[in-house]
Formats: structure tokens, sequence, C-alpha cells
């Protein structure tokens, strides 16, 4: 099973990004994506820009929730591996617990082999990753969870994405190589500690 036969829609997500480059690779690989920009509103002005990120993901979520199959979200600066659409999923499609599936990972921990074969795992980056509807579902409570307990300002929010799953009874897998790179320029806000 290809990415390309089993995704049911690609949400690239960006802000002021020029897209055009990576939606013709991806539209090329069988993967044709919907761009998905985060606007602005006054009281953004006042958000962390990891923050502003975590509002596109929310939104990206709402409409994976509502789609009948596995939805890919990826940021802007995601560089693919060429032809990644024939590239196999990184889950059991027909497994119903299936959560977050990342396919660029940063700090990946594999906690168990599955018997088909996959790897059941942990990363911290969301730069490019496949979410199931009932996946995207529960994902929809994140956000209300992050602003209550972390404000709107610079966290990591990423990093509680796996534990957060799991706590709703859902498995997140990473794949056994990346399916691309984190390109673009460095963001200058993970240099910030508080």
């Amino acid at each position: 099973m290809t990415l390309r036969t089993q995704i049911h829609q690609t949400i690239l997500l960006a802000h002021k990004e020029n897209t055009d480059r990576l939606a013709q690779v991806l539209s090329d690989t069988g993967l044709v994506p919907t761009i998905q920009r985060q606007g602005d509103r006054p009281e953004y002005v006042l958000y962390a820009n990891i923050y502003r990120c975590l509002l596109n993901h929310h939104a990206a979520w709402g409409t994976a929730a509502t789609n009948p199959g596995p939805t890919l979200i990826m940021e802007a600066d995601f560089v693919p591996v060429q032809n990644m659409g024939d590239l196999p999923l990184p889950f059991d499609a027909s497994n119903p617990k299936v959560g977050l599936a990342w396919l660029y990972t940063c700090a990946p921990q594999i906690y168990s082999i599955t018997p088909l074969g996959h790897a059941d795992g942990f990363s911290t980056s969301l730069v490019a990753y496949i979410v199931t509807p009932a996946s995207a579902q529960a994902l929809l409570d994140f956000l209300p969870h992050i602003t209550e307990t972390q404000g709107t300002g610079y966290y990591n929010f990423d990093s509680d994405l796996d534990k957060y799953l799991r706590l709703r009874q859902f498995i997140n897998y990473i794949p056994y190589r990346n399916y691309g790179e984190h390109g673009g320029k460095a963001n200058p806000e993970h240099r910030k500690t508080a």
C-alpha cells in the first residue's frame, strides 16, 4: 500500500511562503495538495509563532476529521524525496487505532514493531505526517488543552502529541526512513527558552 493509493487528501500548511514548487512536486507524485494558509488576526500579534503554527495544524485536523480516509499534512518547508507517493504507508490502514504517523521524524523512538513490520513509535516534529479521521477528531481537543495548560506563548507543543493520543488509546507510527527533509530557514523562535 503506497501513499498515492491510500492518502485521501493532502493538506499543505503555509503562512506567507511560496508553495508553488512543493505543490507541483506533490501533484506529480499523485498527492495533489490543498493549500491552507494561516490568516492574520489582530490578536495573533500576541501569540508566539509556534502557537500560530498550532492553530494552522488545528484547522487541518478539523478538515481531516471530516474526510473518509487518511490525510497527509505537511508544512511548506518540507522537502519530499523523489516519488514520495510510491513509498509505503507506515502503518496498517485497516487498524482503527492509528493515531499519527510521522513521515519526517525528529528525535524518533521505536517502542515496538507490529506483526506486519510497522514501527510503533514517537517523534516530535509536525513537518510531515498522516492522521486518520478518528485521530484528527481526537486532536481537535488538543488546542484547548495546550491553550489552557501552556497559554499562547512559546511552547513545543508537538512533543506532547504522542502522549496525548496514546492516552486516548491511539497508536502512533514512524517510518524506517524519513520521506523528506525539513528545509528552509531556521525558526529563530527555536532559540528561545521561555
